[in-house]
């Protein structure tokens, strides 16, 4: 069982919080120490809801508490560094342009076509 102690005093807190039932307010800190507690007990084999009724609160209300308090480092596995290229050192991009009675340019850079199309104006 995961520790007494802690389950006493979370417990003593989440009902001091006042209110009753559906829409009741707890604070985020005690949302994400029940959360942390009710991770404890799944890795230990125990049940959701048995850590809810002994604190005092709904088994869905717990679960979405778990699941917040491990979305932060859920996220971590998944994280890849990335680089950021600017435009100028990317590789330019070959463009094919079908103009009018049948021109075909190809093999060009869009600076290049550019600076085509303004020669030929």
């Amino acid at each position: 069982m995961a520790n007494g102690d802690e389950v006493g005093r979370l417990r003593a807190e989440l009902s001091a919080c006042g209110g009753e039932g559906r829409g009741r307010r707890y604070p985020d800190s005690l949302r994400r120490r029940a959360g942390r507690l009710a991770g404890v007990e799944l890795r230990e084999g125990r049940s959701i809801g048995g850590l809810a009724r002994r604190l005092g609160v709904s088994a869905p209300a717990l679960t979405r508490w778990l699941q917040s308090a491990r979305a932060p480092t859920a996220l971590v596995g998944r994280l890849r560094q990335v680089e950021i290229v600017p435009d100028e050192v990317a590789t330019p991009t070959r463009v094919l342009v079908h103009g009018p009675r049948g021109i075909v340019i190809e093999g060009l850079v869009l600076a290049q076509i550019a600076e085509l199309v303004r020669s030929l104006a």
